[in-house]
């Protein structure tokens, strides 16, 4: 009987041949190695598409997370599209969170990814999660110049005024990330609407009190 190292060497290299005798031997397809990883995350942290798509089929579970991370996260911060695409039409659990609390959202576009990050946007994720610096999918959307998804995030529900904290612990918005003139604009936008909006309503609530 091989080893959960050997049937994850296996993975990782992509040998499906060895893979399906292993499985057909009676190997524990979600078998973990010593620090959380199964062979359906060692064939996304080296690309493996093929292997991938196999371990699905026989039903690896996708869900699982070693320390930190799991299939989706590494598929995201590593830029894997077509694994995304893979995960994402076996239902992976898209809001899962990394022990930072990113979501794989998060993670594609710090990365930047803009690719996946729209792919994870079609399955309707929560555009809301903060990580635990309290930084959202708008701050990194907005702090990589991605003006379609600002967009996108915005229209789905996303705090424009969010405060989070940067790498030196300053507190940022979205705003104060944004570099490109087309993001800002969009960003300063909705600040306006939002103080045009308290102006129109603390108007009324005083006619009203007359």
């Amino acid at each position: 009987m091989p080893s959960t190292n050997d049937f994850l060497r296996a993975a990782a290299h992509g040998d499906i041949g060895l893979l399906d005798q292993y499985l057909t031997d009676g190997f524990d397809i979600d078998a973990i190695n010593n620090i959380g990883e199964t062979a359906l995350i060692e064939t996304v942290k080296n690309n493996q598409i093929a292997a991938c798509e196999f371990l699905l089929q026989k039903k690896a579970n996708p869900q699982i997370h070693d320390c930190s991370f799991g299939a989706i996260h590494f598929a995201a911060y590593f830029g894997r599209e077509e694994i995304t695409d893979l995960l994402i039409a076996n239902d992976v659990e898209i809001d899962s969170l990394t022990a930072n609390d990113d979501s794989a959202l998060m993670l594609a576009l710090q990365e930047g990814y803009e690719d996946i990050a729209q792919a994870i946007l079609q399955t309707n994720p929560d555009v809301t999660i903060r990580n635990k610096k309290g930084i959202t999918a708008l701050h990194l959307a907005a702090s990589q110049g991605f003006g379609t998804i600002v967009q996108d995030l915005i229209v789905r529900g996303s705090d424009t005024k969010a405060v989070g904290f940067d790498s030196a612990n300053n507190e940022v918005t979205p705003l104060d990330l944004a570099e490109d003139e087309d993001v800002r604009a969009m960003l300063e936008s909705q600040k306006s609407k939002f103080g045009a909006r308290s102006a129109e309503q603390l108007a009324s609530k005083k006619q009203k009190t007359l």
